[in-house]
């Protein structure tokens, strides 16, 4: 069956459109690749004022906020480059015996190259070079900047705290203001369920890379990581709560670096992990591998943590191939895999329930970056990516039995072109997708006395028929595809005014079929006197539904088991929303940055999900409408003496409106409600306040560095069945224990709000000039913090907060 959805007026339009940007890169030819990742590169020349070039002299690329920081010498010719920088603002500061330092600002906002040339005065002789050395840090906001987005680069990512190996890059993008920390690792950004598009080296992962559906991303592959929710660019479509720029190292021009890191802790957690990078010749190498395991692999779901060791494994090669000045070949290779339990409660822990999720995931990519001028970049890429997922039970899971086998395979072609003029920076391209998918479900009864025999309309409960000798079997395959097209154009009408212009076209089949124009539309004015920067932008975004088990969910023999089919099957429509933002930066001090932004999204089709019981395997649903809004604040400050740090402020709300359809439900009475439009509910992942806050010090002549972390959070919505004496009356063997019930607050409906505490610290300890060893230690939950994410929720079930976790790491570093 397929439903078309759109809006007809603009269809010749927006065929249009695609049809003129695809003639635009035809430019290029159709098997090769092209970025859309948020970096771009800073190159120039060191010179003296004569005019001759500096060999050897130290460029060192950094910002105090991001921690985005990388040295390199200039060659032969007095030249230097530094790719994968993450568009921002930066300070290029050069070193050089017998001359005068020299700080200079450049701003890189494109994939084209910020050209930035040096002119070194005769000084007096430097005979050592500190690139840890703090310099002026006279501006710290971006007059240009239009999006909201938080960045991660170097330390901060290599000495995230709590990365586990189930959600190592969730925790790192956990640290955006407002964003909402879920269970096993899912993170919400501005109220979307399905908000999150991972971008890695300017791949898109269509997936979700949660830690329940994926090996998820290595997190010591990563360079930088940027996490943007506000103005986002038309280059990025399919799910835009959020987006999240993965750069991984560019080694065509850096020597010889690696690593190997060895990490033990609670829970018999261990990992080991190496990295090794460096370049021959023109070919630059980056290669990467990690395996670990635990005893807490998702957070349980009761204080027994039973059944719950899992483990995974990465590996990552990835070769970069200079030829000449303006081509650049690019190949990666990505392979992950996980294997986990499914937590027990304490009666399927008596009863001998073992439940096992298998996930593996490849992915290979090829680009072709070609630079015409220093005006005109193209680049094209090919990618595909394949998926699978396994659930296993033995016969003595209870209430349900259930297994499963499901593929997706993701082929893709993109490619954008990109040309600066004095004022417009323009970038066209188009996106083409192509995803066969398989679903392979079957679930019994085993316990029929966990289930209504009714449902609310007195009609028998069909979920009863299916018991292990008459098996609910469902299997099906599809192939869908998507073809999206987008121009944007960066113009500067006047100093101090920055305007993006962008339009994106999707076009969307599968169950349904379905098309948008999205146009995106924001503006920056910067006030030089007061060091002011106000933003606003307007955006629409189109989501497809997600793939993970989009068939049965959308089936009617789903629709059949729950209330939702009573009123005749639905299909799962694309997600729509409308978002508005208004922001400012405001430098206070030379050393402070404060940020704050406003938003409000009004959304059709707000895509969720439905955990099936307590596994981790979940089914999408559309709910009818969503309107979400809050304010986020975050005040940054660079390094004083040693210290920085940052603290970060949210206020929203999330709200959806009935009726829903799609997911897999067997509770009846849960979901009764949810079939009568019209009515208002708070979504599961709406936390109406949220803060943070990070100390940092870094004793640089010694190596020794220590950080200081918290998380307030005011708690989660609840779904009760009735008061605490219900559940009382249900016992430990649910886990429904006196410590977890005191977590609930059965008046308001949510969970109560709780503050964790996390330390980390470490020392670089340098051995001459080609090794360095760095001992670490953390301790998550440093007052042991008794906490719940979710309790009992007809989307996602209860799941508890780890208790105190130490950890230590010896990192060895070879150059």
């Amino acid at each position: 069956m397929k439903i078309y959805i759109g809006a007809g007026r603009w269809r010749s339009a927006s065929s249009f459109v695609l049809s003129a940007i695809l003639v635009l890169s035809g430019l290029v030819p159709a098997t090769i690749y092209g970025g859309q990742g948020n970096t771009g590169s800073v190159q120039g020349t060191v010179t003296d004022e004569k005019g001759a070039v500096i060999v050897g002299a130290t460029v060192r690329v950094f910002n105090t906020t991001s921690k985005f920081d990388q040295t390199v010498t200039t060659d032969q010719t007095g030249t230097y480059k530094i790719n994968n920088v993450p568009f921002n603002t930066y300070t290029v500061h050069v070193i050089a015996d017998g001359f005068q330092e020299n700080d200079t600002q450049v701003d890189v906002h494109s994939a084209l190259p910020a050209s930035n040339n040096v002119t070194l005065k005769v000084g007096e002789a430097s005979l050592t070079v500190d690139v840890n050395a703090t310099t002026n840090h006279e501006q710290q906001i971006d007059p240009d900047k239009v999006e909201t987005s938080t960045q991660l680069s170097g330390t901060l990512i290599q000495r995230s705290l709590g990365s586990s190996p189930a959600s190592g890059v969730q925790n790192a993008v956990a640290k955006a203001p407002g964003a909402v920390q879920g269970d096993n690792g899912r993170v919400f950004l501005r109220g979307q369920e399905n908000g999150l598009l991972y971008v890695v080296d300017g791949i898109p992962i269509s997936d979700s890379v949660t830690p329940t559906n994926s090996a998820g991303v290595d997190l010591q592959t990563a360079n930088s990581i940027e996490v943007s929710t506000g103005d986002i660019p038309a280059k990025f479509g399919n799910r835009l709560g959020g987006v999240v720029s993965v750069n991984t190292p560019v080694m065509s021009s850096q020597p010889f670096t690696g690593s190997l890191t060895m990490n033990g802790g609670s829970f018999n957690a261990a990992d080991i992990g190496a990295t090794a990078g460096g370049h021959i010749g023109k070919l630059g190498f980056f290669f990467s591998a990690s395996a670990a395991t635990t005893d807490r692999y998702l957070d349980s779901v009761t204080q027994e943590n039973f059944h719950n060791t899992g483990h995974n494994e990465h590996e990552f090669f990835k070769f970069d191939y200079a030829k000449g000045a303006n081509d650049v070949f690019r190949f990666g290779f990505n392979f992950g895999q996980a294997n986990f339990g499914v937590a027990n409660r304490p009666f399927q822990q008596i009863n001998g329930q073992s439940q096992k999720i298998g996930l593996s995931d490849n992915s290979q990519n090829f680009s072709w970056q070609h630079t015409f001028s220093t005006t005109t970049l193209l680049s094209v890429a090919a990618y595909r990516r394949q998926f699978s997922s396994d659930l296993f039970s033995n016969d003595q899971a209870t209430p349900v039995f259930a297994q499963q086998h499901r593929t997706l395979t993701n082929d893709g072609l993109l490619a954008s072109i990109s040309h600066q003029t004095a004022k417009h920076t323009l970038e066209a391209g188009f996106e083409l997708s192509r995803f066969p998918i398989k679903e392979n479900f079957q679930f019994a009864v085993t316990d029929p006395t966990a289930f209504d025999p009714l449902f609310p309309n007195g009609q028998p409960n069909p979920v009863l028929q299916f018991t292990l000798a008459n098996k609910f079997l469902f299997n099906d395959q599809r192939t869908g595809n998507e073809e999206s097209a987008y121009v944007q154009d960066r113009w500067k009408p006047v100093n101090n005014l920055t305007l993006d212009l962008g339009l994106r076209y999707d076009n969307y089949n599968l169950l349904v079929h379905a098309n948008q124009l999205s146009p995106r539309i924001g503006a920056a004015y910067y006030i030089d006197k007061t060091k002011t920067v106000l933003r606003a932008s307007f955006d629409r975004f189109f989501a497809p539904p997600p793939n993970e088990n989009l068939l049965l969910a959308s089936s009617p023999q789903a629709a059949a088991l729950s209330p939702l089919g009573i009123s005749g099957f639905k299909p799962i429509l694309p997600e729509t929303t409308s978002a508005y933002e208004a922001g400012a930066q405001q430098q206070i001090t030379k050393y402070l940055k404060l940020d704050v932004a406003y938003f409000s999204r009004f959304v059709d089709n707000v895509g969720d999900r439905d955990q099936f019981l307590d596994t981790p395997v979940v089914f999408p649903v559309a709910i009818a409408k969503g309107r979400m809004h809050g304010i986020e604040t975050k005040l940054d400050t660079a390094e004083i003496h040693g210290f920085s740090g940052n603290a970060s402020f949210s206020n929203g709300r999330a709200i959806g409106f009935t009726p829903i359809v799609g997911g897999l439900f067997l509770d009846a009475d849960a979901i009764a409600s949810l079939t009568n439009p019209g009515q208002a509910f708070f979504l599961d992942h709406d936390q109406r306040t949220s803060a943070q806050w990070q100390v940092d010090y870094n004793h640089h002549k010694s190596g020794w560095w220590a950080s200081l972390t918290g998380r307030y959070d005011s708690g989660l919505p609840v779904d009760l069945a009735g008061d605490r004496a219900f559940y009382e009356a249900q016992g430990p063997l649910f886990g429904f224990t006196d410590q977890v019930l005191d977590q609930i607050d059965f008046t308001r409906g949510r969970v109560k709000p709780r503050t964790v505490w996390n330390f980390s610290t470490g020392i670089d300890i340098k051995r001459g000039d080609h090794l360095t060893i760095s001992p670490q230690f953390d301790v998550l939950n440093l007052t042991n913090e008794f906490y719940l994410y979710t309790f009992e929720s007809v989307f996602s079930g209860t799941r508890l907060g780890a208790p105190r976790t130490y950890a230590g790491h010896l990192t060895f570093r070879f150059k």
